[in-house]
């Protein structure tokens, strides 16, 4: 009776194991926190879709399809961080881009890479006294 109940045991944790193993975690978000870069040109958004968010959040972004990067602009001096929150519709890849570098840096990049012809949606987002907020607004541009 001992070695049945072992052997039911043994068996029941090779499933168990079998079951574990097999299972796919859910993708995690990507996580970017931008770096300091200058914006190339005088101002001129041409080659890059573009958002802009008015008080309370105060944030400006762009994503450039050629290169694939997102383009972040803290607008307000007031301590808290903003950034982009985006999603490869065709895959269902996504992830943050955080600018976090302050008022005085003035725009981030980060710097992604998407396959081409894949739609990318994102949209703005802020931290603030009640926490991360983000706009209601939802754009989708080609990688």
């Amino acid at each position: 009776m001992r070695q049945r109940i072992i052997a039911a045991l043994s068996m029941l944790s090779v499933v168990f194991g079998v079951v574990v193993l097999a299972a796919s975690p859910a993708a995690a978000a990507e996580v970017n926190y931008a770096v300091d870069a200058d914006w190339p040109g005088d101002g001129d958004y041409k080659d890059c879709y573009s958002s802009y968010v008015n008080p309370p959040a105060q944030v400006n972004a762009c994503f450039e399809p050629d290169g694939d990067t997102f383009w972040v602009n803290d607008t307000s001096a007031n301590g808290y961080g903003v950034g982009v929150k985006w999603t490869d519709t065709e895959n269902g890849r996504s992830g943050y881009c955080y600018h976090n570098l302050g008022y005085a840096a003035a725009w981030g990049i980060c710097p992604k890479d998407f396959q081409e012809d894949n739609q990318i949606g994102w949209t703005l987002i802020w931290d603030g006294p009640s926490g991360w907020q983000e706009a209601r607004l939802w754009i989708t541009t080609p990688a």
